[in-house]
């Protein structure tokens, strides 16, 4: 639609879609790939936002939970491998990432809710004692 000066104007919903997401995309669809997106883009950023992901291991959201376990199984990974100075593909960088694991109680997003709950303590005592 033109205005009074010849220029095109969004109008309608149009004006309140932005113009980089395409009509078909689904919220659902773009909410995962963001939270996707988002996941990663904080394991890169290194153990500093640990202290940030670990209290949503306790959300109420199952899929919140997934993702800052993914972080947190990322974040330590690269951590444990540095600090033994072995290459993540390395079998003593996978069984050193194990054990640390195990200690801090195997946490799984899908566990019992005591079992959860034991779990995140120990890593919020292995954050402060490493950190």
């Amino acid at each position: 639609m033109a205005n009074k000066a010849g220029k095109n104007v969004r109008t309608g919903s149009q004006a309140d879609r932005p113009s980089a997401v395409p009509r078909t995309a689904h919220p659902a669809a773009l909410t995962a790939i963001s939270l996707q997106a988002l996941a990663l883009a904080l394991s890169e950023m290194g153990i500093g936002v640990l202290s940030s992901i670990i209290p949503l291991l306790r959300a109420r959201k199952e899929r919140t939970r997934q993702h800052a376990q993914g972080v947190l199984e990322r974040i330590t990974f690269k951590e444990i491998s540095r600090s033994i100075s072995s290459p993540p593909s390395s079998i003593r960088a996978k069984s050193t990432w194990k054990t640390l694991w195990q200690k801090n109680g195997s946490y799984r997003w899908d566990a019992p809710h005591e079992q959860r709950q034991k779990a995140i303590k120990c890593w919020e005592q292995w954050l402060a004692e490493t950190h």
